[in-house]
């Protein structure tokens, strides 16, 4: 699996983490694995929140403008975005 610089994750997580914060689902939500331990790279962006309704924040998630492709749907939603693999976990 190909690692990226977390400089280059950063801002689309940080983007993602803004637009899941909008949705009335959502209570709170922060990066996890790579991102919230500062590595130096990571070989995907995971996400994790603490929801009200599992299935309206998922559907929120998978619907965002950054999501070129959507891997799976449900309880773990995860998408793709120029190569780089998001996994949201509620």
């Amino acid at each position: 699996v190909r690692r990226t610089s977390i400089g280059r994750l950063l801002p689309l997580t940080e983007r993602i983490v803004m637009e899941l914060g909008r949705c009335d689902a959502v209570v709170r939500c922060e990066p996890a694995g790579s991102l919230r331990r500062f590595a130096e790279t990571g070989k995907d962006i995971d996400i994790v929140a603490a929801v009200t309704n599992r299935l309206t924040a998922a559907e929120a998630f998978v619907a965002q403008e950054w999501v070129a492709q959507v891997a799976s749907r449900g309880d773990r939603p995860s998408g793709h975005s120029t190569g780089i693999s998001v996994g949201l976990f509620t």
